[in-house]
């Protein structure tokens, strides 16, 4: 799948406003909850999207794990 850095920035940028995205780990959102949070106990199913980005004769795969229900 193929997808333009400004989409996948739009995307991005419409999800964080709309609140579907978790602060990132060491922010100060995640510092002012307090305590750290454990590891999940219990096993869950891991979705995965990739990315293949290029630019000239560079290029950069990137993949995206997340928990599924």
């Amino acid at each position: 799948m193929s997808l333009s850095r400004r989409t996948f920035l739009g995307m991005t940028a419409a999800a964080t406003a709309a609140g579907l995205s978790s602060p990132l780990i060491g922010s100060t959102l995640d510092q002012a909850a307090g305590a750290e949070r454990a590891a999940p106990a219990a096993e869950f199913a891991i979705g995965v999207r990739q990315f293949n980005w290029s630019r000239g004769s560079r290029s950069l795969v990137t993949k995206i794990f997340y928990p599924t229900p």
